[in-house]
């Protein structure tokens, strides 16, 4: 294990053994860690498992409160919609229809995602 020269008749160099007695200690030393660590890695995914259904959980809750904000404002738009087709219809002022329209068409454009950037 140890090249300490003696097999050769040579002189022990004390810096390279002392080099490899410590790479002995460290390798000893990470099996025991290594040993010690089955538990505390079993924690740390365990922990991570939590995490990731808590994550799970407050955003499944975060979809269900921003819906329950989204169906008044949905209903408030299609009846704006309503409103601006019935303004259409009725005879009026022509910059009066238009801004109707623009707005209408603003709405509907947004609507498909095509005004979102």
């Amino acid at each position: 294990m140890f090249d300490d020269g003696r097999e050769r008749g040579g002189v022990i160099d004390v810096a390279k053994a002392s080099d490899q007695i410590d790479a002995l200690i460290d390798r000893r030393a990470a099996g025991r860690e290594e040993a010690a660590n089955p538990a505390e890695m079993m924690w740390q995914a365990s922990v991570r498992r939590h995490h990731e259904k808590l994550r799970r959980e407050r955003r499944a809750e975060w979809v269900r409160y921003w819906s329950v904000l989204a169906d008044p404002l949905r209903a408030s738009a299609d009846e704006f919609d309503a409103r601006a087709e019935r303004l259409l219809e009725e005879p009026g002022d022509g910059a009066e229809v238009r801004a109707v329209q623009d707005a209408l068409n603003r709405r509907r454009t947004e609507t498909r995602g095509e005004g979102l950037t």
